[in-house]
This record gives C-alpha cells, sequence and structure tokens, in this order.
C-alpha cells in the first residue's frame, strides 16, 4: 500500500517507516503493528542503523525493503469496546482481583471478603473532595468536612444493620 523502497534509497536520516525487512527477500519483520513506526538514525556503509519502536537500536542491510510512513489505525487501544461481549469476542478475559479469589487460586486469596472503603479512616488531605461510598445497596457520594476528619468513611453511609462506631466505643467502655 505504501511507498516501499530499500533503505539504500535517497531517505533523509530521521526518516519514519514501517514493515521492514531484516533479511532482503525473507518479508517484513519490524515495525508491523498499528500505529507503529520505525526511524532511519544512520547510515553506514552497508548497513542502516534504526531506532524501532520499543526503543530498540537495531543494524539492517541496506538491501532491505521498508515502507516510508507510519502503520494505520493509530487509536485501535484507546477504542472502547463497550461491553463485556465485545472483549469475549476478541477473547479477552475477565481481570479478577487476587484478593477475592479462594488462598489455593491466588497467595492473596481467602479471609473474610471485605471492601477496604468503608473502614478508611478520612484524612484532612480529602477535605473538600467527594467521595462516593456504597452502603451494601447503592453508592452515596459524601462531601468531605473539616469535622470529618478522623472518623471512618462507613461512618455517613449507613448500612441496613449500621451500628456507628461511636455506639461501639460506648459499648466497649461501659463494659469495662
Amino acid at each position: 500500500m505504501g511507498n516501499a523502497l530499500p533503505l539504500s534509497a535517497d531517505m533523509p536520516l530521521g526518516t519514519a517507516m514501517h514493515n521492514i525487512e531484516i533479511t532482503r527477500g525473507r518479508g517484513v519483520q519490524l515495525a508491523r503493528a498499528a500505529g507503529a513506526v520505525a526511524k532511519l538514525i544512520a547510515k553506514e556503509g552497508k548497513s542502516a542503523t534504526l531506532r524501532l519502536p520499543s526503543g530498540e537500536v537495531r543494524l539492517v542491510s541496506q538491501n532491505c525493503l521498508a515502507t516510508v510512513g507510519q502503520v494505520g489505525n493509530v487509536g485501535v487501544n484507546q477504542k472502547s469496546l463497550g461491553r463485556a461481549g465485545s472483549k469475549c469476542w476478541l477473547g479477552k478475559r475477565p481481570i479478577v482481583r487476587g484478593v477475592v479469589m479462594n488462598p489455593m487460586d491466588h497467595p492473596h486469596g481467602g479471609g473474610e471478603g471485605k471492601t477496604w472503603s468503608r473502614a478508611s479512616s478520612i484524612l484532612a488531605t480529602m477535605v473538600g473532595h467527594t467521595i462516593v461510598i456504597h452502603n451494601g445497596k447503592e453508592h452515596i457520594p459524601i462531601d468531605i468536612t473539616n469535622p470529618m476528619v478522623g472518623r471512618k468513611l462507613g461512618e455517613f453511609v449507613p448500612t441496613r444493620h449500621f451500628t456507628s462506631y461511636e455506639n461501639a466505643r460506648k459499648d466497649t467502655k461501659s463494659r469495662r
């Protein structure tokens, strides 16, 4: 599709190229992926120096062919597939956190299942931010203010079986 030339042609240094042969006549092997581009750095004798998309600097014979320009479809990785089924068609499996697995499946697995956010303490650096906390049924947005500093996030979003941390502290003091 592009302008395929041998590297010995009048290509100025810094030329962007793709579909580069390593050995003449063997077929293209370098810079073939979507958006890939290699740069011609130098020409010395019968070899040319290329900087590949990985950052590797490689010597290639000047007899080898290369296509001038960049491979199309640059933004293919930025495209949102939209739903799980679309990823499934491409063979992309779901990503599961180790902490929600069983102990035999992952080193982080096992234990009582907990999420961390309700038990997190509110820091002074959080003041002015809005944080979304789950109450077991829905996510509730909370605006963090100065009086909340030092308390737990879960205190401000009651669950169905809610026990405030203040009441729990009073109960332990009265038992002593």
